[in-house]
């Protein structure tokens, strides 16, 4: 069944362990600041591999965030996870005919600005990841269709788009976990087939491993600065 979503003999030096959950597989790798990824289908064009990183995995950033949450007895998490969805970043090809990769802030932040105004847009985490060269060496190498870097909402409501953003704004005033997810997608087509091979797989496992360490270390200053 491994093949049928994605072959991970092309990354077995990279990875720990693997299982099935529902329609995805999963991997956990070694030497990662990833919980795991998430490999699937979202639909029948396009193959994403999310990639979890979970701040309570990190003592020394989760004791940051707890303290700073407790105010006068009354806990809430609702400033820290604000002021780190203010960087949230996607990818961009930009150029006609040699097309370069380049890291912005993800305009959805905009509609988002208008239901929570206390939102200040922060393109630290895109500067990070724009200025890191062997990132955007590999990206120039594996060449994804997106990249995402956001913060997970923990509701999933698929009644209405009205009834997901009614969902994500009550989240946003009291939210219980800060999970960033890395999101790398690609085109699934013959082509892909067949350029992607073991070097290409590994530096994709590269891309989202060099991703991972920029969000810590931009979540760590943006988390220090809070007050």
């Amino acid at each position: 069944m491994s093949t049928e979503i994605f072959n991970v003999d092309l990354i077995r030096e990279k990875i720990d362990s693997q299982w099935f959950q529902e329609n995805r597989l999963v991997v956990t790798l070694k030497e990662s600041y990833l919980t795991k990824i998430d490999i699937y289908y979202p639909n029948s064009k396009e193959l994403l591999f999310s990639g979890c990183l979970d701040l309570s995995d990190f003592p020394e950033i989760w004791a940051i965030i707890l303290t700073k949450s407790l105010k006068d007895t009354v806990f809430n998490m609702s400033k820290t996870f604000i002021d780190l969805l203010a960087l949230v970043s996607t990818l961009k090809w930009t150029g006609f005919l040699s097309k370069r990769p380049v890291f912005v802030s993800n305009p959805a932040l905009n509609n988002l600005r208008k239901t929570f105004p206390s939102l200040k847009i922060n393109n630290a985490l895109a500067n990070e990841l724009l200025h890191n060269s062997l990132l955007l060496k590999k990206i120039n190498t594996v060449k994804p269709e997106t990249i995402d870097v956001r913060l997970a909402f923990i509701p999933r409501v698929s009644k209405s788009e009205n009834d997901q953003r009614k969902a994500r704004f009550e989240y946003m005033k009291d939210p219980n976990e800060i999970i960033w997810k890395i999101n790398v997608s690609f085109q699934f087509n013959e082509n892909f087939k067949k350029r992607f091979d073991k070097a290409k797989a590994s530096d994709l496992i590269d891309v989202m491993n060099l991703i991972a360490e920029n969000v810590i270390t931009v979540s760590k200053r943006v988390i220090a600065t809070i007050i």
